[in-house]
């Protein structure tokens, strides 16, 4: 049963390379009759990043779980029931994470702890390769390192393209078109080698042939912000509504939305608002036009008024009232006395009753989950958090939490012992959306993960 569980592994994409600026030569990707398992995709290490950790949990953690890490581990290994998985990738190299019994849930950390920026970052892996990624978010500013890794997890070459996006309108660079990456390796695009200087650079990766993995990851040093990582898994596809749990309205705090209309339609947007007490809507922020075809950035605190400007922990709903498809992220900038650094989300376009949320740093000296419940029945709340090596916790006050509709709650994980090293489980009466945010005390950043969804 090993062996046929790594022949799938090994077809499935697994042997994959370390990611640079150019694709480099790695081990030959076997080929097999059919792939059993499904995989969930992890990012390689971005060039210059000093640590990069996975972390994954079954779908049913209470079960047996056959399992293995690609190319990490070369046998498959028993995941006893209410464990999950915690290693660091010391060569850098994408995984890919696999279960029998079980598909998996995982997520990745990546730090950086020397060079000119130092910080965190986190993102899913992602348990799909799609043709098309979308990221609403960029910058190809001098004081921005953008940069996209894109993964080719499969036996064959794929090619592939990217288009970027501006308020004015799209670019297609020559040099951005056409860019192989061969069965099983890994490429990394810094973005300013494309474009000049634009302060919001949306993007979008298109698989020609095959299909890929994308995520966008950037190290900033913004003026008169405080400096650091973002990372986030891109999204799949466009959708009318977006949900975005953590986010703060206050003084030391600047928090952007960008939102990209892809399609051949004129896009009325909405972004609202929902705190612990009701829902604010932004004046500034109604029905507001994103012609075809192009991205906008709004300013959270440029667009609330003087009474909504320290509303405190406020979760984000962004949508398109005509029914156009879009993308949409938040960055957030924190300078307060117990935040400090970037994070940056693409949003969740669904609401569940159950929700992973790998944990993103071992050192966390915060460390909060921030649940949305956007529909009309109050819902409750339960967390268990699973770790590699120990039984699951439940702790008392993460139990039955009462969540109203329309309301934003906040449960801190920072004063349980090793929750750090612990993905949790969200579980929900009604749908909701949660996502995890966390500073790293060492790398001095703040960084967060939406949620990913159970049952998928």
């Amino acid at each position: 049963m090993l062996t046929a569980l790594v022949a799938a592994l090994v077809v499935a994409g697994i042997l994959i390379d370390v990611v640079t600026d150019a694709v480099r030569s790695g081990p030959a990707v076997s080929t097999a009759d059919r792939i059993v398992e499904r995989a969930a995709y992890c990012p390689p290490a971005a060039e210059g990043a000093t640590e990069l950790r996975v972390a994954a949990v079954a779908e049913r953690p209470d079960e047996n779980v056959e399992a293995a890490i690609h190319p990490m581990t070369e046998d498959p290994f028993e995941l006893a029931p209410g464990r999950s998985i915690l290693r660091a990738v010391k060569d850098g190299l994408a995984q890919q994470i696999v279960g029998r019994g079980s598909t998996m849930v995982a997520g990745a950390a990546t730090g950086f702890g020397e060079g000119r920026v130092t910080g965190l970052g986190g993102a899913r892996c992602s348990r799909t390769a799609a043709a098309r990624w979308y990221f609403a978010a960029g910058s190809s500013v001098l004081t921005a390192d953008d940069r996209l890794l894109i993964h080719n997890p499969f036996p064959e070459d794929a090619v592939i393209g990217v288009v970027f996006v501006t308020p004015d309108g799209e670019s297609s660079p020559a040099n951005a078109s056409d860019l192989a990456i061969p069965a099983g390796k890994s490429l990394m695009l810094r973005v300013n080698d494309f474009v000049t200087a634009e302060r919001l650079l949306s993007a979008i990766v298109t698989a020609d042939r095959g299909r890929v993995v994308a995520w966008r990851l950037m190290l900033e040093q913004p003026d008169a912000l405080p400096e650091g990582v973002v990372s986030t898994l891109g999204a799949k596809g466009p959708a009318a509504t977006w949900y975005f749990p953590a986010g703060h309205v206050q003084p030391g705090v600047r928090e952007v939305i960008s939102v990209l209309n892809p399609t051949d339609r004129e896009a009325l947007v909405t972004v609202s608002l929902a705190t612990r007490s009701g829902a604010v809507q932004p004046r500034g922020l109604a029905e507001v036009r994103i012609p075809s075809h192009t991205s906008a950035a709004f300013s959270l605190p440029a667009k609330v008024g003087p009474k909504q400007a320290n509303v405190g922990g406020a979760s984000a709903i962004v949508a398109a009232q005509n029914n156009v498809a879009i993308v949409a992220e938040r960055t957030a900038y924190y300078s307060t006395s117990t935040l400090r650094g970037i994070e940056s989300e693409v949003g969740a376009r669904t609401t569940s009753t159950g929700w992973a949320l790998p944990p993103l740093a071992p050192d966390a000296a915060t460390d909060r989950l921030s649940l949305l419940n956007p529909g009309a029945e109050p819902a409750s709340i339960s967390v268990t958090l699973y770790g590699p090596d120990s039984e699951p916790l439940q702790p008392k006050q993460l139990q039955g939490v009462r969540l109203s509709p329309g309301l934003r709650g906040e449960l801190a994980l920072d004063d349980i012992e090793g929750a750090g090293h612990m993905v949790a489980v969200v579980t929900s009466s009604q749908p909701v959306v949660a996502e995890r945010t966390a500073t790293s005390s060492r790398l001095s950043d703040i960084a967060s993960v939406m949620g990913i969804v159970l049952g998928h």
